[in-house]
């Protein structure tokens, strides 16, 4: 009888338990899917870091390691170890890979910077890297910003930059159809910030998706950076994702965090009010992209990193900041659990 009763409690552990204890993920929680993205050598080399992404998300983009001035460092040599080992992750976690970035006006080598060549011979040095990565992932990712910030601070015109001044404003049309025929089966996305605060952003990335539908140039979705402060209006969040998600594409919230030190104060201190502001703007935010963006137009929420400690705003900014849902040693912040909760709350 003894021998009984314990494989009943065995059988009721591992089939009952597991499965409540997986409530207890954001990503359980939610229809689409839940992304980070990842730097590759804490990947590698820091076991805490290598675990959360594993267990808390399963879909990552690669934050620096896929940008062309890391992989295409010099003319003529290509380095993927880096990206392949994030896909490799990927893989043995069965997660998604989302492509980031094949072209960004603040991602490029300094060979490709200081070109020499005709316009002609620099487009064609672009094609060539559009394509050569596209092809050497094709099948194991399965999405691609394939043109970052094409529009201008504060505007809905092409930002000055090599790659219109070399290529014209059409640029961007002329990458995603590249993208397109080095992977017809990859996803397009076409990724830019400060909707938030820019209605003629807002404007311009409407323009240009109806555009490139009208032109037939493939593109499949539009990324919101969503690099937001606790101040930012929630009339305007929701005004930014309902717009979008007219155009019919699919909508990424792809770079996400959460400013609190909103003063750039180099001494600032994580308050409880500033904790609490926090918390709810992520519960609302996560509420926003349910409600506005139809099912089949979720492409996920993927977070800028995991922990705060790993956060871009911290080096680029020299000052302190606590963007994110983990703390600086990769434990749940309260604003963690307010989002879970919100989400059990309404299933």
């Amino acid at each position: 009888m003894r021998i009984v009763f314990g494989l009943q409690v065995f059988i009721l552990i591992l089939f009952v338990y597991p499965a409540n204890a997986q409530k207890g993920y954001i990503r359980n929680n939610i229809s689409y899917p839940l992304g980070a993205s990842v730097d590759g050598k804490l990947l590698l080399n820091n076991a805490v870091y290598r675990n959360l992404v594993a267990a808390e998300f399963n879909s990552i983009t690669a934050e620096n390691d896929m940008k062309m001035y890391r992989i295409h460092p010099e003319e003529n040599r290509y380095d993927f170890t880096m990206g392949d080992s994030i896909v490799a992750f990927a893989k043995r976690n069965n997660m998604r890979v989302h492509g980031h970035t094949l072209v960004w006006f603040s991602g490029m080598p300094d060979w490709l910077k200081q070109f020499k060549g005709s316009n002609l011979k620099f487009e064609e040095q672009v094609k060539h890297h559009i394509q050569t990565v596209v092809s050497h992932y094709k099948g194991k990712i399965a999405s691609w910003d394939v043109v970052n910030e094409y529009l201008a601070h504060e505007s809905d015109s092409v930002r000055t930059c090599i790659l219109q001044e070399k290529m014209g404003d059409d640029y961007l049309a002329k990458c995603f159809q590249w993208a397109h025929e080095a992977d017809p089966d990859a996803l397009l996305i076409y990724n830019e910030y400060g909707m938030e605060w820019s209605e003629k952003k807002l404007q311009g990335i409407i323009r240009i998706a109806m555009d490139f539908k009208k032109r037939k140039i493939p593109i499949d979705g539009l990324g919101v950076q969503f690099h937001l402060k606790i101040f930012n209006s929630n009339d305007t969040i929701v005004r930014v994702l309902r717009e979008l998600s007219k155009t019919g594409l699919k909508i990424h919230i792809s770079e996400f965090d959460m400013m609190v030190n909103v003063g750039e104060n180099r001494k600032n201190v994580y308050t409880d009010s500033l904790k609490k502001v926090q918390q709810e703007k992520f519960v609302f935010v996560f509420n926003a992209y349910q409600k506005e963006v139809p099912d089949a137009q979720k492409y996920g929420i993927t977070f800028w990193n995991v922990g705060d400690k790993d956060t871009w705003l911290r080096p680029t900014y020299k000052m302190i900041e606590w963007p994110l849902l983990f703390d600086d040693d990769y434990q749940r912040k309260a604003a963690y659990y307010a989002v879970l909760e919100s989400l059990r709350s309404k299933k």
